[in-house]
């Protein structure tokens, strides 16, 4: 088994699921996204339960009856691949405004972290989950490994660049770079 290589985003998809209900990780094939997720767990020190739509028989379930899927899932959840299945998205709105009513009413209900959705990003798949889920969803978009990634080094700033952290930023030696590579 590969070691995991940690993400330049985990910091952030953390805050996303501190102050979302659902978390929505998008980026191209191969990029991640599944790993990510499923490394959450350590991340967050709590355990996430983990569904793939990838997965036929699981996929019909979610198709042929989004309803009875979406509640028969324990949360918080992981659900790869959802745009196999985009009507589930109606169902994690009504599970989702209910936990934010309970928790209105009842201390200690947990509203926020319940879905972690994965997905590619065609358009009609964007549109579908920005109407359905509009003020419940927290969006972030992963790309590839970075070097920065690959090699371990710290992300301080790489979001925001500030002139003092970028002048404290350890220089590489490019030949050495391009020699590893």
């Amino acid at each position: 088994m590969r070691e995991y290589i940690k993400r330049n985003i985990e910091k952030e998809l953390e805050k996303v699921a501190n102050g979302f209900p659902v978390v929505m990780v998008t980026g191209a094939r191969q990029v991640g996204k599944s790993t990510l997720l499923a490394h959450l767990e350590e991340i967050t020190n709590q355990k996430i339960n983990k569904v793939s739509l990838d997965d036929l028989k699981t996929r019909k379930q979610a198709i042929e009856d989004p309803e009875i899927f979406i509640n028969s899932l324990e949360t918080p959840v992981i659900i790869d691949e959802f745009q196999y299945a985009p009507d589930i998205l109606s169902y994690i709105k009504i599970v989702v405004d209910n936990a934010r009513l309970k928790s209105f009413k009842e201390e200690g209900i947990k509203h926020n972290g319940l879905y972690f959705l994965t997905g590619s990003q065609p358009f009609d798949t964007m549109k579908n989950i920005t109407e359905s889920l509009a003020g419940r969803v927290g969006l972030l978009d992963l790309y590839g490994l970075s070097l920065r990634e690959i090699y371990g080094f710290e992300n301080e700033g790489i979001f925001l660049p500030d002139l003092e952290i970028l002048k404290k930023k350890k220089q590489i030696n490019k030949m050495t770079l391009a020699r590893s590579i």
